[in-house]
């Protein structure tokens, strides 16, 4: 079974779901002596199997597979579909704007539970060394399956709250995902509030109620910062936003231009899924901030369409840019060079 010790470098490649995480950049950066992700994230089953396949084409080493767990119908408001028809009339507008039609206004979450399932599957039958859950645990059954299929399981956390009911659940280790992160909070819930605690203690609280092996996330950017989170307990670190313009990112020609040109501030939303997100902002932020229902994925697949059709033409203003805070100054290249500037270095190297 895979361990975070065996890692050359104590860096996971973060699962950016969405098209930026790739066979390719999962392979880079496993290749480049850390541990790279598959995205399941909006996944079917199929594209699921085939991305681990194509990635075990491009590295004989361990990579993991990211999930969203799925909401459950007692997370969803009593006037859901109400809220979103209202939301989706207040989104017309953009839809003209951009000539491209909205997606469908509901608040199901029947075919979400169907998909995950059968993405559990794929990884079971495909023996994945590590699969990590974003937006909920699992259940202690659904845990026990994995390991018995020989995987490591680890749980994204916000909290400590929910660090306890991860280590109750019996996952092997934590993903510790701090507020400036870039993309989703992995909250349990979708109303959540979120967490207001810095990474390092974030770090410090979760590792003073379990004692699971943990991943640090969110905002890092130097070697030094790498280097004090590991000090402070990590067995890791986990990389996103740095890894936006490597070159085997999936990362849109749009989202590529904007990290590089704008310099603006990141604000977390519930604009564009219905889930808190940090973002840059943008003119969608700005109008739709205060009046997004707490509801996922409803939201997001109103949204959808709309964001695609905004970053295929370049406007930025109406499309979703994930990023961690600070996310000037990235690099562009190659992911093992991204991550050998970001890695500590060892004290032999600095003798």
């Amino acid at each position: 079974m895979f361990s975070f010790s065996s890692l050359e470098l104590p860096i996971v490649g973060a699962p950016m779901a969405g098209g930026v995480s790739t066979p390719e950049l999962a392979a880079a950066v496993s290749a480049a002596g850390g541990l790279g992700f598959v995205a399941g994230g909006y996944l079917s089953a199929e594209s699921l199997a085939e991305q681990i396949q194509k990635t075990r084409a491009l590295t004989d080493l361990p990579f993991g597979v990211n999930l969203f767990m799925p909401v459950t119908d007692e997370q969803l408001p009593s006037d859901a579909d109400k809220q979103l028809t209202e939301f989706a009339t207040a989104l017309e507008t953009v839809g003209q704007q951009l000539e491209a039609q909205l997606g469908e206004a509901k608040a199901s979450v029947e075919s979400e539970a169907r998909v995950f399932d059968e993405l559990i599957q794929v990884c079971v039958s495909q023996a994945v060394a590590v699969v990590t859950f974003t937006f909920g645990c699992p259940a202690t059954e659904l845990v026990r399956r994995l390991k018995d299929s020989g995987s490591l399981v680890g749980v994204t956390v916000t909290k400590p709250e929910d660090a306890v009911v991860a280590a109750q659940a019996g996952a092997d280790f934590l993903c510790v995902q701090g507020p400036a992160a870039g993309g989703h909070q992995s909250t349990f819930s979708v109303s959540d509030e979120l967490n207001q605690l810095p990474l390092l203690q974030l770090v410090a609280k979760i590792r003073s109620v379990c004692s699971l092996p943990l991943i640090a996330a969110g905002g890092i950017r130097t070697a030094a910062q790498v280097r004090e989170l590991l000090d402070a307990g990590a067995v890791a670190v986990e990389i996103g936003t740095p890894l936006l313009l490597a070159d085997e990112a999936g990362t849109s020609a749009t989202q590529r231009e904007v990290l590089q040109s704008l310099e603006r501030e990141t604000v977390l939303t519930r604009a564009f899924t219905g889930r808190f997100a940090r973002a840059i902002k943008n003119s969608w932020a700005e109008r739709y901030h205060e009046t997004a229902p707490a509801i996922y994925p409803g939201v997001h697949e109103i949204t959808a369409p709309l964001r695609r059709a905004a970053a295929s033409t370049g406007e930025h203003e109406w499309t979703h840019i994930w990023a961690g805070e600070p996310y000037t100054g990235l690099a562009a290249g190659p992911a093992a060079k991204i991550l050998r500037q970001i890695a500590p270095t060892t004290n032999s190297e600095t003798d």
